[in-house]
């Protein structure tokens, strides 16, 4: 599906319902294709799987709430796979981000166990506890909510841990003691931040001043701040704390590195692991998309079979415009299907709602209808509008020949949306083009979806042919000045149906009809429609469907 197609599909707007929870599934979806020939059993597995999550999320809403969380709160440990593997020793950072993972993950696992989720065997690994048991080694193996070091990894870590501890007393104590001495000698305490605020006035300013055990902070114009210096007792402890620390950097290297070696063999079952959750992410996303438009599984068929089939962003619109989307049924085998009926009359939006159908299937997606069938196909292309190339510089034809040429021959049997070839032109030979195009591809194996005015290409043999419900004409609308309110009228009268075409139901003539109802002087229509008799002496005036004309073979009755 090029550019174009996702374009005149709307589809953008459809995919960005698809939201995976985790970091890893996000990237899944930007690399996401779509199921092809000969994948038909994954393809249906993957449906499979689908149904089983949407009935587990509607039986168990609790359930799903916490697989949700905890798939977004996973961290993405891929590149700390990626940096064991290649022999690096992860920081500290990366360790925690590693136990994170596995926190979340032995939950996760847990919950898919007991909603009987059995789609993602790699979660059932042995490696989570393995793993586990290596970061928080000790009685129990217990995960923790965070990542230390200090937890029986090594006894060194435990002593210098300790030693830090009183070292840490040991200078606050002399750092006290240092402080409550200057204040024995001057009238003065200490505020929140350890300084003295000396007014310039006092008596024992100078004193202070060259008073060896501290410093000048700052001045102001009232003001002078003192703080503490060290004392030779505070600067030996000074010292001795870098010592330990030191210490400390050695022996946690020590241990990374031992941990990373103890780590490096699970790697490949983390990956299978890591790869099992953002195939369940992914999944998850589409069942939660697939539910917004209560899709359902798609079954595997050599013809596109669609009943009332529905286009989730036409149907918010027209929910928002206050009226009712209408479901399309149709049946799409190979070769030729032709959409006839008026303007307005729900021709594109049937070709979009399949080609819409079609795609979220090949991409794994529970589809919105009530029922489906579908093969798998190659491609699937739209000549759906012609925007992009006219803003290229072509012309409407130019723009619809240029997408046709890509498509036309090609030797694999995709599916090809066309919405009225031809009209970009002059009406003899767009309708020649039309009709030849239409005859040329109603040979082929693929699946051709034809929308069209023209009345040549019903008569092709084998085309199979659709109609739209067209106007109720048995009300007249009343006279209007607001565009808006005519074309409301219009579309509130509109059957928008797609049924299958039977000879006794004519051809659709409903233009005159539809522009005298919005608003075009009655002279304009009344010579329109002479126009119509002079070309075809022998036909009446079309009364709400065109009557059988002289080269409408395909009318003939014996």
């Amino acid at each position: 599906m090029d550019a174009w197609t996702k374009e005149a599909l709307l589809w953008p707007e459809v995919w960005v319902k698809f939201r995976p929870l985790t970091s890893m599934g996000q990237r899944a979806k930007g690399a996401l294709s779509p199921f092809m020939p000969g994948e038909e059993l994954e393809w249906q597995e993957t449906l499979e799987r689908q149904v089983h999550l949407l009935t587990f999320a509607e039986e168990d809403p609790d359930g799903a709430v916490r697989i949700e969380g905890a798939l977004s709160k996973l961290p993405d440990i891929e590149s700390i796979l990626l940096h064991l593997d290649q022999g690096g020793v992860p920081g500290m950072t990366e360790w925690f981000q590693l136990q994170e993972f596995l926190r979340w993950g032995t939950r996760l696992q847990r919950w898919v166990r007991d909603g009987s989720l059995n789609g993602w065997p790699d979660l059932d690994l042995t490696v989570w506890q393995q793993v586990i048991s290596l970061l928080n080694p000790g009685p129990g193996s217990r995960i923790q909510d965070s990542f230390s070091i200090n937890r029986g990894f090594d006894p060194r870590l435990e002593t210098l841990t300790k030693q830090q501890f009183q070292l840490e007393r040991r200078f606050v104590a002399e750092k006290e003691r240092v402080a409550d001495r200057i204040e024995d000698d001057y009238p003065i305490s200490r505020n929140r931040d350890g300084e003295w605020i000396v007014d310039r006035g006092a008596a024992f300013l100078d004193a202070m001043r060259q008073d060896g055990r501290m410093e000048r902070a700052r001045e102001t114009t009232f003001e002078v701040l003192f703080r503490a210096l060290p004392s030779s007792e505070m600067v030996k402890i000074t010292e001795e704390k870098a010592r330990v620390e030191r210490e400390q950097v050695t022996v946690t290297e020590e241990v990374f590195a031992r941990l990373a070696t103890q780590v490096h063999p699970f790697v490949p079952d983390l990956r299978r692991v890591l790869i099992a959750i953002t195939h369940l992410d992914i999944d998850w996303a589409r069942m939660r998309a697939a539910q917004s438009w209560q899709g359902v599984r798609p079954s595997e068929g050599d013809s596109i079979v669609i009943a009332a089939g529905r286009h989730p962003v036409m149907e918010q619109r027209l929910k928002e415009e206050g009226r009712v989307f209408t479901p399309v049924d149709v049946e799409v085998k190979r070769g030729v299907t032709v959409f006839i009926g008026p303007n307005m009359g729900g021709k594109t939006v049937a070709l979009r709602t399949i080609g819409l159908i079609v795609s979220l299937g090949h991409y794994g997606f529970l589809v919105p209808a009530k029922e489906c069938s579908m093969p798998l196909t190659p491609w699937v292309t739209a000549v759906i509008g012609d925007a992009q190339d006219v803003h290229a510089g072509l012309s409407t034809f130019g723009a619809e020949v240029v997408r046709l040429a890509k498509w036309v021959d090609r030797s694999d049997a995709g599916l090809l949306l066309l919405d009225e070839i031809g009209r970009g032109t002059n009406p003899v030979e767009g309708e020649a083009l039309s009709v030849a195009l239409t005859d040329h591809l109603a040979k082929g194996h693929g699946w051709v979806v034809h929308a069209t005015h023209y009345r040549e290409t019903i008569e092709i043999k084998n085309v199979r042919v659709y109609r739209t419900g067209g106007l109720n004409q048995t009300k007249k609308m009343p006279v209007v000045n607001a565009p808006e309110t005519a074309r409301q009228w219009l579309l509130d009268r509109m059957n928008f149906c797609l049924q299958p075409w039977q000879p006794s139901d004519g051809f659709p003539q409903e233009a005159l009809t539809i522009a005298a109802q919005l608003g075009l002087p009655s002279e304009v229509i009344v010579g329109a429609q002479k126009r119509i008799l002079a070309k075809s002496p022998g036909d009446k005036l079309p009364e709400g469907g065109a009557k059988p004309g002289k080269g409408d073979r395909r009318w003939k009755t014996d």
